[in-house]
């Protein structure tokens, strides 16, 4: 090549098949468009590229000759005189541009026919019930390709979009076959119709096989026999009033399939009817344990219906009773308690039952009473007690002379009753005994100071007799050198002598 001259070299694009035919027997082969076109595409930028960065920058030498010329003068020397000198091409670089601008919009409205194209063969199954329509939209990509292999762009790109446009009717055409099939099967199981329902979705199952709807959808029609006779069952439940054994088979049905058509509305249904049998029965069970004064089943009773229908008049009703009648029933238990108390002389549970009655109503009058009388009985009950339990008390004038109120107190009391009247017969046999003094004989040593509580002191003495009333009394010997003693002194009628002396050092 000589200095200053341009050499220009012919590009000529491979005759490439973007689109693939029609092969019904293998239609795999259409995939391969994309990527055909995608390297058509990248030889051709790759030598436009060559061009113009390595021939381009000689265009500022002058003008070139004749293009044939130049390439005839350009050949090797050697290339035999019989060999035809090769055409020379030049295109322009804006030109070159604007062709590849088209050839790329023709490759990207390409890509949209071939992605569809896949989601229709791949995701739809188009060819099992749209084929010829499907093929035909092929044909039109095809015969783009044969325009694309010509460089006439725009034409092929107006084919691939024709193509596009059939695609996108099979893929709406095939969605809502999909879906009005999907339809159709729902109705035909809540018209549970098996039969019509796995006819709906294999015409489903020829758009999308795996959809986990058609998957759910067939499990229920298979359970469309059992969920049949369940009905039949409650039906005949229903027509002999037996709402309880209807709700069981309804909720078996809920259990097999919950989305069963009116099986909400029968469930709801059966469920109210049996609540309402279970508070009717709660009413006659808190009634009939009113009438027979079972107050604590009557009020387990009407608590449970109060807690189904908290304003139900009846449940209220019966609750009120029950409170009325336990409450008069509990005072009257109290009193028929406390009187048999009293009239056996057991003056503190009368108490404590006429107490009962006055903690549910403080105004009755008999427990007022009651609990006055039998609160004084139980006071001079234990006082008499207290005095018989130690009777040598009586010694002290003191004590005597209060016992012997108590005596006079006692026995004006009308109708005293056994344990009063055995209690007044004691006690009056110890103040009997404690008012009459006896002889008593002390015998000491003479060196012995002795001292008798309640008398005083006695001296020193070898033997003294004094005459004390019946009871207990305490003798005290001192004496120096000597420790103290002191001896307690029960006096009775005929009692031996006492001796006392101090004999102990200190």
């Amino acid at each position: 090549m000589s200095a200053g001259q341009d050499e220009f070299v012919t590009i000529r694009p491979r005759q490439v098949a973007l689109s693939r035919q029609q092969d019904k027997l293998n239609p795999v082969r259409g995939r391969s468009i994309g990527v055909l076109l995608v390297g058509a595409g990248a030889t051709l930028l790759i030598a436009i590229g060559v061009w113009v960065f390595l021939y381009l920058p000689g265009r500022s030498a002058p003008p070139a000759a004749d293009p044939v010329q130049a390439a005839n003068t350009a050949a090797p020397k050697t290339q035999p005189e019989t060999q035809p000198a090769p055409t020379v091409v030049a295109t322009a670089p804006y030109a070159a541009l604007q062709i590849d601008r088209e050839r790329k919009r023709a490759q990207e409205t390409l890509a949209r026919f071939v992605r569809l194209q896949i989601k229709l063969d791949e995701e739809m199954h188009v060819r099992a019930w749209a084929v010829d329509q499907f093929d035909a939209a092929q044909q039109l990509a095809n015969d783009g390709d044969a325009l694309f292999t010509k460089q006439q762009f725009e034409d092929a790109m107006g084919n691939y979009e024709k193509g596009i446009v059939s695609l996108e009717t099979l893929r709406v055409l095939g969605e809502a076959r999909f879906n009005d099939a999907m339809t159709a099967a729902t109705h035909a199981i809540d018209q549970r119709d098996p039969t019509a329902a796995e006819a709906a979705y294999t015409i489903a199952a020829s758009v999308f096989p795996d959809d986990a709807r058609i998957v759910n959808g067939r499990a229920r029609v298979q359970q469309l026999p059992a969920i049949v006779e369940l009905f039949d069952e409650a039906d005949r439940a229903v027509e002999r009033n037996d709402w309880r054994a209807a709700l069981a088979k309804y909720r078996a049905i809920q259990n097999v399939d919950p989305k069963t058509q009116g099986l909400q509305t029968a469930l709801n249904d059966a469920q109210a009817r049996v609540a309402d049998l279970d508070f009717q029965g709660l009413l006659t069970t808190g009634y009939a344990a009113l009438d027979t004064a079972d107050y604590g089943a009557a009020k387990r009773a009407f608590d449970g219906a109060l807690r189904q229908r908290p304003d139900d008049a009846a449940a209220r009703d019966g609750m009120n009773q029950v409170e009325q009648r336990s409450t008069l029933s509990s005072i009257e238990e109290f009193h028929q308690q406390a009187t048999r108390a009293e009239d056996e002389e057991r003056w503190k549970e009368a108490v404590a039952n006429y107490r009962r009655v006055l903690t549910v109503d403080a105004s009755i009058k008999f427990a007022k009473d009651g609990e006055a009388r039998a609160g004084a009985r139980s006071e001079l009950d234990q006082k008499l007690n207290t005095a018989l339990a130690d009777p040598g008390l009586l010694s002290s004038d003191e004590t005597y002379a209060e016992t012997a109120l108590l005596y006079e107190t006692s026995i004006q009391i009308a109708s005293p009753g056994p344990r009063l009247t055995d209690q007044l017969n004691r006690l009056e046999k110890q103040l009997s005994i404690a008012r009459e003094p006896v002889p008593v004989t002390l015998t000491s040593d003479s060196i012995t100071e002795v001292t008798l509580s309640q008398v005083g002191a006695l001296g020193k003495f070898n033997r003294k007799e004094v005459r004390l009333r019946p009871g207990r009394y305490v003798l005290i010997g001192s004496r120096d050198g000597r420790r103290d003693v002191r001896r307690q002194l029960d006096v009775t009628p005929r009692m031996p002598p006492v001796e006392i002396s101090c004999q102990e050092a200190i």
